[in-house]
C-alpha cells in the first residue's frame, strides 16, 4: 500500500499527475525555502544516471506511520491511500531523513553533496547514525491514483 499526504481535496479515483513537487520549486526560485537543496539533489541525480527526477515525480509513503508524521510536519495535510497508475513504472524508496539533514544549520557544502549520494544510493540514515530515525519516500515518474482517504 501506499499513501500520499497533500493539502488538496481529492477523491477516489482522482489521479494525481507527476511534477507538481517540482513546478512548485521551479515557479518560486530562489524564494523556495529547499531550492538550493533540490538544485543539489538534481546534479547529484544526473552525475550519478538516476533517471527518476523529484521535480518530476510523484511522490508517496510505503508507510502509513510515515506519512502520518510527514502530514503533521506539514500542518494537518490529508492523507490518501493511492495506487501507481501504470504499477509496471519504475520507481525508486528512498530515505528522506537525509534531505532533512542536508537543510540543518552547520551543515557543509562537502556533508551536503554526501547526503545528496547516500539518498540517490537509496542508503538508510540508520548506516551513518545508529539512532536516527529513517523516514522512507517512493518516487515514480507516474501518477498516482487516490483509493480512498485515510485522514
Amino acid at each position: 500500500m501506499l499513501w500520499h499526504v497533500t493539502e488538496r481535496l481529492l477523491q477516489p479515483g482522482d489521479e494525481i499527475a507527476p511534477g507538481r513537487y517540482g513546478r512548485i520549486v521551479r515557479e518560486r526560485g530562489l524564494q523556495h525555502p529547499h531550492f538550493h537543496r533540490e538544485q543539489l539533489l538534481e546534479q547529484c541525480r544526473e552525475q550519478m544516471g538516476i533517471t527518476i527526477s523529484r521535480l518530476e515525480c510523484s511522490f508517496a509513503f510505503d508507510d502509513l506511520l510515515t506519512a502520518s508524521n510527514y502530514a503533521k510536519e506539514a500542518h494537518d495535510e490529508a492523507i490518501f491511500e493511492v495506487e501507481l497508475v501504470d504499477v509496471s513504472a519504475p520507481s525508486l524508496r528512498l530515505d528522506i531523513l537525509w534531505l532533512t539533514w542536508m537543510v540543518e544549520a552547520g551543515s557543509t557544502d562537502d556533508q551536503q553533496k554526501s547526503w545528496a549520494v547516500a539518498y540517490w544510493r537509496g542508503q538508510s540514515t540508520i548506516d551513518r547514525k545508529a539512532d536516527a530515525q529513517s523516514a522512507w519516500e517512493i518516487l515514480s515518474p507516474c501518477g498516482l491514483r487516490v483509493l480512498r482517504r485515510s485522514r
